[in-house]
């Protein structure tokens, strides 16, 4: 690759890459250059950086690096504390650094935690845990960042320090209130609000009890000094070791001189594949990864001194070409802070020359640039770089060319630095060919007299989301013209560029004094420029033509409003003459996004607590949340890690075919290719000719009566092996691997196992480029439309013997076949009717931790699986199947899970399986661990769902008839798509008693990943189609839907279209709690006159009530099983049950139960991971059930060993004087007691539990117990049987979201959320909050950020990151209210109350449902459905602006509502041709 001729430049180099973790010295020979930081500490045993995206998208993996900052910013060099992305860092550009890790902050081992771990704990800021290492090492960088430049501390800089950080369990709200305490006011105003929560098992809620008891706080003050870069090191460089793939070569320069005899040294052919590296983060950028691996020469640039300068010239600055994004964004906010004290003390007559500051607006765009992650990684030029190179939608490349800033070259061999502008440079003017780099960019400090400069920014997500359009003016005003008019787009046309043709109009045509009357013309010329530039952004070529021309629909109206914001801003500004409404017009430049940004979110919770029961009822952490902090917890994907004992096995996927046959052709030379790789796995070796098992059907038929509820209409009894779930008659099913056809973009077609998952990784790809060859098959349905408009329903047993059952209707009458509803529409004097559609759309589940499993062959040919799933049963019987075992002869393990959300109930079968199989055949153990991608692309995901309804109803708003028609995708296989219909259909009348109601609906088959169990299973579509009825019946009656739906509202006793009677509606009350709370009407009178006061802004609040069914609605699944073990020799309790923890806080719960029932110390128990070898037969957790049933369980065996100890206690004490005195004094202590009291234990004297478990231990008295529960009173219903009692009790809840959107943008802020939730008597409320805020904002993602698109062949286009949007910190209720039911009464938080009632034969005096374990209700799943609240708030916004534009018909608006369904929606071009 490089010459062997003499080195030109005086300087050795070296194959040893030395760093320092965690303060250790590190030295790796030979290192491999491809290997990704992330992947060597886990694969070392620092398992608490955890990997998750893979796209530096999540946070999860973060860590911080040590060094010098270089730039000079006045006060000289200052230590820094980078958090970066370790997936995304070279393990090679970590040479003469420092990296700290989780583990290298506090350790639960040492009994040594960090203040940042604790405060994390303190406000129970973790639910699954994945995510919270990353949260703690970006902490902690900012602290010691902070702490270094003698920085003061706010809390909107700690929240936008986690920009790049997503956490899919807790909603954020605890994690930033826990994080904003180490601000400089250490958030007191909202800790006001936020009621403390109790540390120490061993204390009460009344003691309040804020510390561990068993851990000493220490704070990391960091290392002695920082790493300093040395010039004379001897270069770092690897090579790619003898027999891969990949000829790849890295090397880490030291100097510009170097650098440029370095490249002057390769030769010419070579040159393209030179890749200059400073961050690396452009590898996070999906559609960039292919073109990366092409530059197989990569230098390493970021610590040449020349290039990391920033330095002050005159009227400009310079930032050097590795300057990174942070110093830039760092330095800016310096300079704009100085300016900000400079202006203060200038007259006031200065203020009439107004000219913007060029590093303001650089500042302020820059707040939405990437992350800060990223940003503390990526540098200046590599932006520029991939702005030019690629395509890449830059926004540095818009507001520097709006700014007229330049770049300077640097080329081998020529001394002089020739400087280009940003457009000269985006252009094919400079040709990037391997022989110059970017030396430095200049970028203007101050600008000429009365310039007025902007820039905007809109993306799908407020933070960490590339631009959806950028947008750049600057014009310097003069009193009779416009002059250096700039107008810049960014994400429009090929590249970055200006307008020229309207610039020069403007300039030619324009004058200040006529701007607003000559704006329309001057727009009319801007419209016909973009109308020849737009086109296609990179990577997005591929997708319908439908969608295209609708993206580029919102881009060009997009960009005419941009345009606007500016020219509005500009007359305001310089006091022009302006349009008539120009009073209404004030706020319409101002960036609701911008706003948020500058603004931090902030909490309230209410709840009781009954001190009777403790610990039950107590808001305690959950018990493993000190480990998560510390990374110390362990997941199914830290397992075995580093360990050389294991293959790894990696999907061969289906990437190119939605329905196809195909064949894999492997080439003799394959082994040859890659010859760590053991074995190849496909459909032929799961089948072989010869059964190994004769009674092979009987163990089948036993899975299929381990199989959960939701897996039920998923399994199929295989005529192979290879069968896993059941398909439409006549094409595949379920199958471990696709034989023959595949069915959807995804499935996957085999498995590499090899002996590292890099090397499996690599062939697998190889093979899925190179090996399959495909014959495409028709018909294909790649849309639910597309299934609908040709009827492609699944098949159930009405229309095929063969076929699953399923709920065809529920009704009220039962006997409801049809609505009449000519007689309604023929009497228009009395009954008014509507009728409507209404679209939700699919979500990913976004766990976490994906799918995987790690299989281990045991003796005897038996098989153990650690796996991450909610289904141990489920899990068990697939690898049973696949591996022909029966069932006593496979263990599945599941330690806790990192997020599942449903998608690990049946689809985590697939990955378990698959390990199983391959560890089985090879007799070795074999890791499984899907990649973000491939799980986004190979497991299925919730229900899309399309709805009709008509109502009619009387002109005062009395609902007589209503009925609803869903359609759901269902993907290409059954999965558990006919359970969600059943419950979508059971739930579909929400909180309202309708005399005649008609629900029916059908399941469709498309070509897609089978859709699977999502939270709330089909609930939150089908809430949302019915509201959405309401909501269009009560504009047509024109009465406000709260009045509608109070007359509707369901009453204590009514009964339920399928027959099951309401004893415990709360509805009522919940409802007059939240109006109250949420101070409501007050509110909507601020709105309305916020709306008639803004033109471009509007505000809208809603209230949504829910009533919501728990259970499984097949009756074998409410059940669950309990395993309690005691240890004698210190009373220690080890405790098992079915549950899977998924970060719902299930095992806290579990151990307060137990503590309560047995009346022994929290802190004497634990619990063990769930395994099928210790409670058979598990259910799925899943359905909101996991607390009733496993809670009901543990009961069950406390009661159980309780009353054989008592027994045995009062069997000792017959035959013996408790008066005499025993050899064991405590014993005879005991004894005496329980004479008196019959307790064993006083919370607030002495415990005598230890006594009691040695005391039946002598006495030869079991101290294990087993535990087991069923929901009671339960009734199927069926087709046949239409009444029934389906569901154990009623959850009762409401919301109030009120928003504000940007009609110009399509942007929207949820300003408040109020959430009434009716939790019976909560278990644990910390946890019960946690859970609605969660799943509250779960929701808020599936109905304004989480959009799916697939392109034309059916391939998922939003497969990472880079294009799919969950909620991040900014897209979260800036003020979030969640009250537990009946409350605190909003004056003294968690104030401890006796408990209320149980129910009693007495409806008069019934007030608590006592269903739930001690009268608790789930909180799992319900408040997801609450965010519809946030969706009819923008609807009604998006009505405000169609109203503010004189449409008054109603619209269609899908869910979910992006800014570009707000933008189109609300017709601002309408509105502004009005002005």
């Amino acid at each position: 690759m490089f010459s062997t001729t003499k080195e030109p430049y005086d300087c050795k180099f070296t194959n040893e890459l030395k760093f320092k973790l965690n303060g250790d010295p590190i030295t790796i020979k030979d290192p491999d250059p491809e290997l990704l930081l992330v992947h060597w500490l886990r694969e070392s045993g620092y398992t608490g950086t955890k990997f998750s995206c893979g796209q530096g998208g999540c946070g999860a993996c973060t860590v911080i690096i040590y060094s010098d900052d270089k730039f000079e910013n006045g006060e000289g060099v200052q230590p820094t504390f980078r958090a970066i992305n370790s997936c995304l860092r070279p393990l090679v550009a970590m040479h003469n650094m420092e990296v700290l890790t989780v583990e290298g902050i506090g350790s639960m081992k040492d009994l040594k935690l960090d203040p940042v771990q604790e405060a994390l704990a303190k406000f129970n800021g973790s639910q699954c845990g994945y995510c919270t290492p990353g949260f703690v090492c970006g902490m902690k960088a900012y602290l010691l960042n902070t702490e270094a430049s003698k920085e003061s501390r706010n809390i909107v800089d700690i929240e936008d320090a986690f920009d790049g950080h997503l956490c899919r369990c807790t909603g954020y709200r605890p994690i930033l209130c826990a994080l904003k305490t180490f601000s400089s006011d250490g958030n007191k105003e909202e800790l006001e609000h936020t009621p403390p929560l109790v540390i120490d098992p061993s204390c009460t809620y009344s003691k309040h009890s804020l510390q561990h008891s068993h851990v000493h706080v220490e704070r990391f003050e960091g290392t002695d000094a920082p790493v300093s870069v040395d010039t004379s090191y001897p270069m770092l460089k690897v090579i790619s070791k003898p027999g891969t793939n990949r000829s790849f070569t890295w090397i880490k320069v030291n100097t510009l001189e170097q650098l440029m005899a370095l490249i002057q040294d390769i030769p010419k052919e070579d040159r393209q594949k030179i890749h200059f590296v400073v961050g690396n983060t452009a590898y996070g950028i999906q559609p960039f990864q292919d073109k990366i691996k092409k530059q197989t020469i990569c230098l390493y640039i970021a610590d040449i001194p020349d290039l990391g300068q920033m330095s002050q010239d005159g009227s400009s600055m310079i930032a050097g070409a590795a300057v990174s994004l942070q110093s830039l964004f760092q330095y800016c906010r310096l300079q704009v802070e100085n300016n900000k004290k400079m202006k203060m003390t200038k007259k006031k007559a200065d203020d009439d020359l107004q000219s913007s500051f060029p590093l303001e607006v650089l500042y302020n765009h820059m707040k939405r640039l990437a992350t800060t992650e990223v940003r503390n990684a990526g540098s200046l030029a590599g932006n520029l770089y991939l702005a030019k190179m690629w395509r890449f939608p830059s926004d540095l490349a818009c507001v520097l060319m709006t700014l007229d800033a330049a770049v300077i070259m640097q080329s081998t061999g020529h001394p002089l630095r020739p400087s280009y502008s940003i457009p000269e440079f985006i252009s094919d003017k400079v040709a990037l060919d391997g022989t110059n780099v970017i030396h430095s960019i200049v970028i203007p400090r101050t600008a000429s007299q009365n310039v007025f400069t902007r820039t905007y920014k809109v993306a799908a997500r407020p933070q960490n989301s590339h631009p959806l359009l950028n947008g750049g003016f600057s014009a310097q005003i003069n009193r009779r013209s416009f002059e250096d008019v700039r107008i810049v787009f960014g994400n429009l046309g090929q590249k970055t560029q200006r307008m020229p043709q309207t610039e020069k109009w403007m300039k030619t045509n324009c004058t200040p004094q006529m701007l607003s009357e000559q704006y329309l013309s001057l727009l009319s010329e801007l419209e016909k420029e973009l109308k020849e530039v737009i086109c296609t952004p990179p990577g997005m070529e591929n997708l319908p033509e439908r969608q295209l021309k609708r993206f580029e629909e919102f881009r060009m109206s997009l960009a005419r409003n941009m345009f606007l914001k500016y020219m509005i801003e500009l007359c305001a500004v310089f006091k022009l003459p302006s349009w008539n409404s120009m009073s209404k017009l004030k706020s319409a430049p101002e960036s609701l996004i911008y706003a948020r940004m500058d603004t931090s979110s902030s909490g309230c919770q209410d709840f009781c607590v009954y001190p009777n029961e403790a610990p039950v009822s107590e808001p305690i952490v959950k018990q493993s949340i000190f480990l998560q902090t510390t990374g110390e917890a362990k997941y199914t994907q830290d397992a075995e890690m580093g360990s050389q004992n294991l293959y790894h096995g990696v999907y061969i996927l289906n990437m190119e075919e939605a329905y196809a046959k195909f064949t894999l052709d492997i080439p003799p030379d394959f082994k040859e290719k890659f010859p760590d790789v053991v074995k190849i796995f496909t459909a032929d070796d799961v089948n072989p000719s010869v059964k190994a098992n004769p009674t092979n059907k009987e163990i089948k038929l036993r899975h299929t009566h381990l199989l959960t509820e939701r897996d039920m209409t998923a399994f199929h009894s295989p005529s192979n092996r290879n069968d896993l779930g059941r398909g439409q008659e006549g094409f595949p099913g379920d199958t471990l691997f696709a034989k023959e056809k595949v069915i959807y973009i995804g499935q996957p077609i085999g498995m590499v196992v090899s002996k590292s998952e890099s090397s499996a990784r690599e062939a697998a790809q190889w093979l899925q480029q190179n090996a399959v060859k495909f014959k495409k098959l028709s018909p294909t349905y790649l849309t639910l439309e597309e299934a609908l408009e040709r009827s492609n329903f699944f098949y159930d047993k009405t229309n095929h013997p063969s076929a699953p059952s399923r709920l065809k209707k529920v009704s009220h009458p039962t006997e409801l076949e049809s609505i009449d509803w000519s007689m309604y529409e023929n009497d228009c004097s009395t009954y008014t009717v509507v009728e409507g559609v209404q679209s939700t759309d699919s979500q990913y589940h976004f766990y976490m931790e994906t799918q995987s499993a790690l299989a281990y062959p045991q003796e005897g040919g038996k098989i153990k699986v650690i796996s991450s799933a909610q289904s141990p049963a489920s899990v068990q019987a697939t690898v049973g199947q696949v591996c022909d075992l029966p069932m006593n002869s496979v263990v599945i393990e599941i330690p806790r899970i990192g997020g599942g959300y449903g998608g690990k109930e049946v689809q985590s079968k697939y990955a378990s399986a698959a390990a199983a199989f391959c560890a089985h055949k090879l007799n070795k153990p074999v890791r499984v661990a899907l990649h973000r991608t491939e799980d986004m692309h190979m497991i299925g995901k919730r229900h899309a769902v399309f709805g009709k309804y008509r109502v009619a109803a009387t002109k005062d708003g009395k609902i007589i008839a209503m009925e609803l028609n869903f359609f759901a995708d269902g993907g290409c296989t059954y999965d558990c798509s006919f359970p969600v219909m059943d419950l979508i259909l059971l739930v579909s009348d929400n909180a309202y008693k309708i005399p005649k109601f008609l629900a029916q609906g059908e399941v469709c088959m498309t070509n897609k990943a089978t859709s699977t169990a999502f939270r709330s299973f089909g609930v939150v579509q089908g809430m949302l189609i019915v509201e959405a009825a309401v909501e269009a019946i009560a504009e047509k009656l024109n009465i406000h839907s709260n009045q509608l739906r109070e007359i509707n509202f369901y009453k204590k006793g009514d009964y339920t279209p399928y027959g099951q009677q309401l004893l415990y509606c709360n509805l009522d009350g919940v409802w007059e709690t939240i109006l109250e709370s949420s101070n409501y009407h007050e509110r909507e009178k601020a709105v309305k006159k916020f709306n008639l006061e803004n033109k471009f802004k509007k505000r809208a609040i809603k209230l949504i009530p829910l009533k919501y069914g728990i259970s499984f609605t097949r009756k074998m699944s409410n059940q669950g099983g309990a395993l309690l073990q005691v240890y004698q020799d210190d009373g220690r309790v080890l405790l098992n049950f079915g549950g899977v923890e998924m970060g719902q806080g299930l095992n806290t719960k579990m151990m307060q139960i137990a503590a309560f029932t047995l009346n022994i110390p929290l802190e004497y128990i634990e619990v063990s991971n769930t395994a099928t070898d210790k409670v058979p037969n598990p259910v799925s957790t899943g359905a909101s059930t996991g607390s009733d049933l496993n809670g009901g369980a543990v009961k069950n065996a406390c009661v159980k060993l309780k009353k054989r100890l008592e027994d045995c206690i009062d069997e000792y004490l017959s035959a013996v004087d408790p008066s005499i005195s025993f050899v064991d004094p405590t014993t005879h202590e005991f004894l005496l007691q329980w004479y008196k009291t019959r307790k064993w234990y006083f919370p607030d004297g002495k415990n005598y539990w230890p006594c009691v478990a040695h005391l039946a231990y002598s006495q030869r008295v079991s101290l294990s117990s087993t535990g087991f529960f069923k929901s009671a009173d339960l009734v199927a219903v069926s087709n046949e049987s239409p009444l029934g009692r389906p569901f154990y009790y009623f959850n009762y809840a409401a919301a109030v979201s009120e928003v504000e959107v940007d009609t110009l943008t399509g942007e929207c802020t949820i300003l408040r959320s109020d959430i009434v939730y009716d939790a019976g008597h909560s278990l644990n409320p910390a946890i019960d909050i946690g859970q609605i805020e969660g799943g509250f904002v779960m929701g808020v993602g599936y109905v304004l950020t989480e959009k799916l698109i697939y392109d034309k062949n059916g391939k998922l286009f939003t497969d990472g990151t880079w294009e799919y949007k969950p909620p991040d910190t900014k897209t979260v209720p800036l003020d979030m209210r969640v009250t537990i039911y009946p409350g605190a009464n909003h004056k003294e938080h968690a104030r401890p109350i006796h408990r209320i009632s149980h129910a009693s034969n007495s409806s008069e005096s019934v007030k608590i449902d006592p269903h739930g374990i001690q009268s608790s209700k789930a909180t799992g799943e319900p408040p997801l459905v609450l965010a519809n609240s946030v969706f009819f708030a923008v609807k009604d916004a998006i009505k405000e602006a169609r109203l503010e534009a004189e449409l008054s018909t109603p619209f269609e608006l899908d869910s979910p509502a992006t800014v570009r369904d707000i933008l189109l929606a609300c017709r601002s071009d309408i509105s502004i041709s009005h002005l």
